[in-house]
């Protein structure tokens, strides 16, 4: 056996250096050398993917979000179902279409949905009656918040950053004064630490503002008596009241973006269940209402072409109307007494 020596290179890290557990926080260091496999992460995911992505529940609702993410600038993705099943690791798994679709599609598109910045739908491509391939169009909601999805051990977890982090990220205080420190005595800064302790960052901001604009000459004097004398209150009630007012607009903006969510929600979960229902018709069924939609756009077909999935949604929508449900508003809406006629018939 010939020696390997000289020829096998390999590098090994060691992500956290140091860690310690105690009274229910977690406390750890980051080998500064893994940064470079963090930034490759970056080229793909800005930070608000990445909350997103860490947010949700399953590898498989993952790996569909980083797949059609990729094609974010395009908005629609095809894949043959055995090369999903493949991209899932589940080639031996679910030989059954409708196994797959009921515990892989379906939860991971509730789950983005719910939890992402995408907002996911899906068009099943038959080959006779079998679903042959998955066609999924979706947009991204720039506006959606960012929700805590944290996991329920995350409120046992403190992140510290370690010293070198420490020294290049100033706390609040520090950023304020950085302009002006040169100029101000160890008496006021003492009072400031005190004055910023007792009172809060806006009272600091304040009196800092108070001083440089007043203060004609010792601007470390005007400073001291300004945090002595509590000129600035005024000041502070002003910059108190613009982040009140902040706060509001942006609690506003959040509840009408989360109501907004939940409505989009609400209608693509009850189009999923009436899909459920439609899969589980027997076939019989199917065909009955698939004649019927047939029947439709060979009637009305210069109305209907307008709709680029009339052909896969025309049978569910017949179906959904039957039951006084709904499967496609934008069809059911064009031609609601055409579907209507549906009530007469079947």
């Amino acid at each position: 056996m010939g020696s390997l020596y000289g020829s096998v290179e390999f590098e090994m890290i060691n992500i956290i250096p140091y860690a310690k557990y105690r009274h229910g926080l977690l406390e750890f260091d980051l080998n500064y050398n893994v940064i470079p496999y963090l930034v490759e992460i970056n080229k793909n995911f800005t930070e608000y993917q990445l909350h997103y992505l860490l947010s949700l529940r399953s590898s498989h609702s993952i790996k569909l979000y980083k797949l059609l993410y990729q094609y974010k600038n395009i908005g629609k993705r095809k894949f043959a179902v055995s090369i999903l099943k493949e991209q899932f690791g589940l080639s031996k798994k679910y030989s059954q279409y409708k196994d797959f679709k009921k515990k892989v599609i379906i939860p991971s598109i509730l789950q983005i949905n719910e939890l992402t910045d995408l907002m996911v739908d899906y068009t099943e491509i038959k080959v006779g009656r079998k679903v042959d391939e998955l066609e999924f169009i979706f947009r991204i909601n720039n506006k959606k918040p960012l929700v805590n999805n944290a996991p329920i051990f995350d409120n046992a977890i403190e992140i510290k950053p370690s010293q070198e982090i420490k020294k290049t990220k100033l706390p609040e205080i520090d950023k304020l004064l950085s302009a002006i420190e040169s100029e101000l005595s160890d008496k006021t800064k003492k009072l400031i630490a005190k004055a910023y302790k007792d009172n809060g960052v806006e009272y600091i901001e304040a009196s800092i503002k108070y001083a440089t604009k007043h203060s004609k000459s010792n601007l470390d004097k005007y400073l001291h008596d300004t945090l002595t004398n509590r000129w600035a209150d005024v000041e502070v009630q002003k910059i108190l009241n613009k982040k009140i007012e902040e706060q509001k607009q942006l609690q506003i903006t959040k509840q009408k973006q989360q109501k907004a969510d939940a409505r989009l929600k609400a209608k693509e979960q009850k189009k999923i269940m009436v899909e459920v229902e439609w899969n589980n018709l027997p076939n019989k069924q199917q065909e009955k209402y698939t004649k019927y939609a047939a029947h439709l756009i060979n009637k009305y077909n210069q109305k209907l072409n307008i709709f680029p999935t009339i052909v896969e949604d025309l049978p569910i929508c017949c179906y959904a109307v039957s039951q006084n449900k709904s499967y496609n508003l934008s069809i059911e809406g064009f031609c609601e007494t055409i579907l209507n006629e549906l009530l007469h018939v079947v």
